[in-house]
């Protein structure tokens, strides 16, 4: 299902593959790619109802691609910083935590 963004004044399709981060910050949805960020007025849940089964929510106002993880390391008090290939990087809340420990195998 192709995703339906917001740059300026334009609407443009991006496919599941494309995002990277799909992250709320101040009420606005902002959608990640490898060099662009876009807008959506949808919320994170319907967004992520839309692109599927590859990208997994890491706090509430935050939802990676699993696809486009570089690495993760041990943050503070027992969260995790998760960085992507693009450079982005978001911390894990501890809600979030054993889904993303059992994706990864640890």
């Amino acid at each position: 299902i192709p995703l339906i963004v917001q740059r300026e004044n334009q609407m443009i399709v991006l496919k599941a593959e494309e995002v990277y981060m799909i992250r709320v910050e101040g009420g606005d949805t902002i959608i990640y790619t490898e060099k662009e960020k876009y807008y959506s007025r949808r919320r994170l849940y319907e967004i992520l109802g839309q692109v599927g089964t590859g990208f997994m929510q890491i706090s509430k106002q935050t939802a990676v691609n699993l696809s486009r993880i570089k690495s993760v390391e041990a943050g503070f008090s027992g969260t995790f910083l998760l960085k992507l290939k693009n450079e982005s990087a978001d911390y894990v809340s501890r809600k979030y935590l054993p889904n993303l420990k059992r994706y990864l195998g640890i």
